[in-house]
């Protein structure tokens, strides 16, 4: 059942609705047309109780206000563009610095920070819609962009993205929930060193300090971020490791093995017992421990495009779908 419920007015007088998508057991996912954000899910535990794993704000004033990109979709270009440039058939494009010298999220009012149409779709789906005109933003074409939920009854929620332009343009879209799988109250919640976490990775991208991938693809064996086997998040966050003393913990893109929609990853709360596999059809994902609070799984191409261009493109030439899926799968 879909339920379409008010989540307040925004600060410039946005009227935002929230839409509940919930199953007879009681779990629900809940989505709000400002950011196309989840701002709830809510599963079982091990015992039976249910609880909210993401966290998120209770009206769309809290996200105007706090910012973090909390639950929401990420566009154009999820993650970060070097220098804040980049060239398309030999023109140079200028995009905002918003993150020290480079370009990250979309900028200044990206996906995140904009009114989308919400349309329910049978009794468990929801698709949110605009049209991100060109030059928004800096980047050029005019883009029809959809993003579909989809929350089942068994616990799984499913993200469709679609695209088209009507010229060439970058598009790398994302969604930046943040979980805690041992529950929370908004934005209150414990620490999740004890979290277990697998990501089916061989590689990683090395990265400058300000965290932009140099192009160099490097094995996770031997390091902290060989998370092939399960293990507690905590377990090495603070090693002794370049890469890891830039952010202080992960921030990092992993080179997700396979191909195809698969399983990439499963992490599991240490007190609820409540597991999330992650499934994506897409190369990488950026792993973010953020403050030890909650962590990010952000299904990707991997960032940097524009300067390493033997990466996964994320160029999308006019008239081409751009379509993409990526499922996290609670149990």
């Amino acid at each position: 059942m879909v339920t379409k419920l008010p989540f307040g007015t925004g600060i410039n007088g946005e009227i935002a609705s929230l839409y509940k998508i919930e199953n007879a057991d009681g779990s629900y996912a809940a989505i709000t047309d400002y950011g196309a954000t989840i701002t709830e899910i809510v599963v079982p535990d091990k015992a039976g109780k249910l609880l909210d794993v993401v966290m998120g704000h209770k009206d769309v004033q809290g996200y105007q206000k706090f910012g973090g990109f909390w639950g929401a979709t990420i566009g154009r270009v999820g993650n970060r563009l070097g220098a804040s440039q980049f060239e398309i058939n030999g023109k140079t494009y200028k995009v905002l610095a918003n993150d020290g010298p480079n370009h990250l999220h979309g900028g200044a009012k990206g996906f995140d920070k904009q009114m989308w149409e919400g349309e329910i779709r049978g009794d468990n789906s929801v698709k949110f819609s605009r049209v991100s005109p060109d030059g928004e933003e800096g980047y050029p074409g005019t883009l029809t962009v959809s993003v579909t939920f989809t929350f089942d009854a068994e616990h799984r929620l499913t993200i469709e993205y679609h695209a088209v332009s009507d010229a060439d343009t970058l598009c790398n879209l994302t969604n930046h929930s943040y979980f805690n799988l041992n529950g929370t109250d908004g934005m209150n919640t414990g620490l999740i060193l004890g979290h277990m976490m697998q990501i089916h990775a061989s590689r990683m991208t090395a990265c400058t300090p300000d965290l932009l991938p140099t192009g160099e693809l490097l094995p996770v064996d031997g390091t902290p971020f060989d998370f092939r086997e399960p293990k507690a998040i905590g377990k090495d966050i603070d090693a002794d490791n370049i890469y890891i003393s830039y952010p202080h913990g992960y921030d990092h893109n992993f080179c997700l093995d396979g191909e195809g929609f698969r399983q990439v990853a499963v992490t599991t709360g240490d007190e609820s017992g409540i597991t999330m596999e992650t499934w994506t059809d897409l190369p990488g994902m950026q792993f973010f421990s953020s403050n030890r609070h909650s962590f990010c799984l952000e299904s990707q191409c991997y960032p940097n495009w524009n300067q390493n261009p033997h990466f996964p493109t994320i160029l999308l030439k006019k008239g081409d779908v751009y379509e993409t899926k990526t499922a996290y799968w609670f149990k």
